[in-house]
């Protein structure tokens, strides 16, 4: 009988397209670069997924890879939860998942998370409906895997 329910939480729970803050805070020419230079680049899920560094110790990793340096920390200050933006501007819960996970929860089951996420997953983890009733949480970064 299956009594538990483990849930991803990028694109099961919650929606994730940095593409789209990239855009709204670099432009459209600079938009699919930026993304892919920060969020779709190697190290973005071998060090801050898998719990070697956060996103501070991130930001001159990132630079690096840019000319435009004011750029990259200005958008990890809006986007990445340095700042007053955080996350909001990419993670939006999974439109149908709120009645899904409340019709689990009133049925009895547990429900958990388990996602390949950077220490910051705490700053927007209230944007998964009825979190305060899951029975646990694993985040890859705090387990360092």
């Amino acid at each position: 009988m299956i009594r538990n329910i483990v849930f991803d939480m990028g694109m099961v729970l919650l929606d994730h397209d940095p593409l789209l803050p990239c855009i709204r805070h670099a432009g459209w020419e600079r938009a699919q670069a930026l993304c892919d230079g920060i969020f779709w680049h190697p190290e973005w899920m071998e060090l801050l997924d898998g719990g070697v560094m956060d996103e501070q110790a991130y930001i001159p990793r990132a630079q690096s890879r840019f000319e435009g340096l004011v750029m990259v920390v200005l958008f990890f200050t809006l986007f990445v939860g340095l700042g007053v933006i955080g996350y909001l501007d990419a993670l939006y819960p999974k439109s149908g998942m709120e009645a899904v996970q409340k019709d689990l929860l009133d049925r009895g089951f547990r429900l958990y998370v388990l996602s390949n996420a950077g220490y910051s997953f705490h700053k927007f983890s209230y944007k998964i409906k009825h979190i305060d009733r899951f029975s646990g949480i694993m985040v890859s970064a705090e387990e360092r895997l």
